[in-house]
């Protein structure tokens, strides 16, 4: 194990160079007394509290240079900014959904099961089409917000983890809501009142816009869950 000549500490970073006096690392201990008499008593004092920081992670340069920047007031509020907003657009998008949801024109019950099928889509595709630029803009400000945290934000890594893989999540379900709307629509099967068919516009252009939401919630759910380490399983 290497030793400083100087400071007589033992260095365990795998470094050439002592990360405290910035001196060229020996393969032999020096006693303390000669460490100390070489750089004087006040200044071993400072290096030994030098390297009980370094050693709790306080110090992270090892060449003795000055210690890189520390993030300003406006990088650590970027991130929880980008959160507020993404969280409130995502709230206000919801209660208008639910709002929706309740406020369909009432059209009876399904004569036939493929009746009920073709209206579930035309519902579901109501709810995701009115709601697509606020979903998209404020799950991307969500998550911009946790991918740019810089861990003053989140001070438990694991709590930013679990952050990242719920949001993935839910963009995962989404996405796979638009399919899903998307594919009912286009059954061949039941039949579309005049009701039900002006709850979105021609198909021609519906399900395009459902498809496109869908493949961008899945590109986001899959950058969520790869930054949480969430990866899927290979095949042996």
């Amino acid at each position: 194990m290497p030793y400083c000549p100087r400071c007589g500490r033992e260095q365990r970073c795998g470094c050439p160079n002592c990360h405290i006096c910035g001196v060229e690392l020996t393969e032999q201990p020096v006693p303390p007394a000669a460490a100390q008499r070489r750089s004087g008593p006040k200044q071993a004092r400072l290096r030994e509290a030098d390297g009980e920081r370094a050693e709790r992670g306080d110090v992270t340069h090892q060449t003795g240079g000055p210690s890189p920047p520390r993030p300003g007031a406006g990088e650590t509020a970027l991130p929880a900014l980008f959160l507020v907003f993404g969280c409130g657009i995502l709230l206000v998008t919801l209660i208008e959904a639910v709002n929706n949801a309740f406020g369909f024109p009432g059209l009876g019950g399904a004569a036939t099961a493929a009746d009920a099928v073709k209206r579930v889509g035309y519902y579901l595709g109501n709810l995701l089409y009115i709601s697509s630029v606020r979903g998209m803009i404020g799950f991307a400000l969500l998550g911009a917000g946790l991918l740019l945290e810089n861990g003053r934000l989140f001070a438990d890594r694991a709590f930013s983890r679990v952050a990242r893989r719920v949001t993935g999540f839910a963009m995962g379900a989404v996405a796979a809501l638009c399919f899903v709307a998307s594919l009912l629509l286009l059954l061949p099967v039941g039949t579309g009142t005049l009701v039900l068919t002006n709850l979105l516009p021609p198909l021609g252009a519906a399900v395009p816009i459902l498809l496109v939401m869908g493949a961008a919630f899945s590109g986001g759910a899959w950058m969520m869950l790869s930054s949480a380490g969430v990866r899927p399983a290979r095949k042996a």
